[in-house]
């Protein structure tokens, strides 16, 4: 029995090899519904920040109820809602403001009015859609948001009824 012999510890490199291999392909089979699944949680994080948004404004137009003519405006930040929104009051304070969500294209039937520069939503007292609300097509203000960076096909829907409640919708609109 040879007592001066040295015993190594640590990996061969066939092992290390074999172990890159392994990873490498399970990461090349999770890889595309890793990016599919980010996409989509895109787009369900930018649907929950504009429907709080539109419930946290109805909830502070309700809450002015002293002033007859008070009104709560969510508006786009751009000439369409992909650009982000705030939420303004009646002196055009801004209450809430939301940026830009990258690869989130918002298509809604809302449109300018005469308070509005940009496409707006507008609550009265009461909670309620104001009159001065203008859509495309005359119905109740309505979102669509989808994915546009190429992953992932998820669609929301927002819809705000004529009594101001907000409903969100997973289906196609």
């Amino acid at each position: 029995m040879n007592m001066n012999r040295k015993y190594h510890r640590g990996f061969t490199v066939l092992e290390l090899l074999t172990t890159v291999v392994v990873v490498g392909v399970i990461a090349a089979l999770a890889g595309p519904p890793l990016q599919s699944m980010m996409a989509n949680q895109r787009v369900r994080n930018a649907s929950y920040d504009l429907s709080s948004s539109l419930v946290f404004a109805r909830d502070q137009a309700t809450k002015r109820t002293l002033t007859p003519n008070a009104t709560i405006k969510v508006i786009a930040n751009s000439a369409n809602w992909s650009g982000g929104w705030q939420v303004l009051d009646a002196s055009n304070n801004v209450l809430l403001n939301r940026p830009a969500y990258v690869g989130i294209n918002v298509v809604t039937n809302t449109t300018t009015s005469g308070s509005c520069s940009t496409p707006c939503v507008i609550f009265n007292r009461l909670g309620r859609i104001d009159s001065a609300s203008v859509t495309d097509d005359g119905r109740s203000p309505a979102f669509r948001l989808v994915n546009s960076s190429g992953s992932g096909t998820t669609t929301r829907c927002l819809g705000i009824d004529s009594s101001g409640r907000v409903n969100t919708a997973i289906t196609s609109c």
